[in-house]
């Protein structure tokens, strides 16, 4: 088992009609109202009502509703990278019909919707606003793969990169003037930043191996990827020049992959695989022994994300039959199946509105 007590019931007997309508009233009123919905949800995907939707639940699994139906979209639209930026209050996320994606927005009740590019020739795809919400990166394919932007609201679109290599995978900067983003023009994928005031190329990782999931530390000084570089893949930190580089991990008979920051910038999460299995460990940012997470090397964890206090983490699991949403709370140590019914629930992120 992953872990004892696999959650709660949340389905409650009715025992009057009269109280099955005061419920179902109150359900509605606090579905149309913004002022009764907790200030953090957990936003997911599923298929649980037989189509991939967009979801949000409360942090302790409670309160699901249906955020955004396929009925909203074109005809055959798929979802796909959502991700929430806090200072518009906005939801931006890819949607594919066929061989053509574009990205969208909406708000975090699933209205206001708006096709941001509308270009059936482009596959628009990875959107990521800026932290201010005045632009939105994302990766754009036409010819070849290329990292394009435009403001927040659809306009200026301009393609960065303009390069005949794979460039894919924006990330933004401190300041939001600096752009990274992976890209093999120079032979195997290493990370490049990218100046917006004057659109300044420069190799940060330079490896000989394949540098990837690369993120930003929270003060914006140093950054992590993962690389295979040193022969197995390992966990490398740099600072923000490409200088200094170190492996942080270095374990011959392990793969660690997809690095993340803890909002404090004191921690790292990652994946380990070894002879054991698959397994999300925890190590202080500045280095040291690594610590399991979950003990279930059988069960392969993925979409894990720090929550925005950085006192736990969510990840996807699938543990049974359908993929389930899991949390681990640092402080208790305790793992927490979020959700569990016959579908599937998967890629979670956090919500946050701030002084709603």
């Amino acid at each position: 088992m992953f872990f004892a007590g696999r959650g709660r019931t949340r389905k409650t007997r009715m025992k009057s009609y009269r109280f099955s309508l005061f419920l179902l009233l109150t359900i509605a009123l606090v579905a149309c109202s913004g002022r009764d919905l907790p200030a953090t949800e957990i936003f997911f995907l599923s298929d649980r009502d037989g189509e991939h939707e967009l979801y949000a639940m409360g942090v302790d699994g409670g309160q699901v509703r249906r955020v955004l139906s396929v009925d909203a979209l074109p005809s055959g639209g798929e979802i796909s990278r959502p991700v929430w930026n806090p200072a518009l209050e906005r939801l931006f996320f890819g949607v594919s019909v066929g061989s053509s994606s574009d990205i969208y927005l909406c708000d975090r009740w699933g209205e206001a919707l708006q096709n941001l590019t509308e270009t059936p020739a482009r596959y628009e795809t990875q959107p990521l606003p800026s932290p201010s919400g005045e632009f939105v990166a994302y990766t754009a394919v036409e010819f070849d793969l290329d990292i394009g932007l435009m403001d927040s609201d659809g306009g200026n679109p301009r393609n960065l990169t303009a390069h005949p290599a794979r460039d894919v995978s924006p990330r933004w900067g401190p300041g939001e003037g600096i752009l990274l983003f992976s890209s093999n023009r120079e032979g195997t994928p290493n990370i490049f930043s990218l100046r917006l005031a004057g659109g300044q190329v420069v190799n940060l990782s330079q490896g000989k191996g394949q540098d990837g999931s690369f993120s930003w530390s929270p003060d914006g000084s140093l950054i992590i990827f993962e690389s295979d570089r040193d022969g197995a893949k390992d966990i490398f930190v740099m600072d923000a020049e490409g200088e200094d580089i170190h492996n942080l991990t270095n374990t011959p008979a392990g793969r660690e992959t997809s690095p993340a920051w803890s909002p404090d910038g004191t921690q790292i999460a990652f994946y380990l695989e070894d002879e054991r299995g698959w397994d999300i460990y925890l190590m202080p940012s500045a280095g040291g022994s690594p610590q399991a997470v979950t003990h279930t090397p059988e069960i392969r964890e993925f979409s894990m994300t720090w929550s925005p206090d950085g006192k736990k983490l969510l990840f996807t699991a699938k543990e049974n039959e359908y993929f389930d949403i899991y949390v681990f709370e640092l402080a208790s140590a305790e793992l927490i199946c979020l959700t569990e019914n016959d579908s599937n629930d998967y890629a979670p992120f956090w919500v946050q509105v701030i002084d709603e």
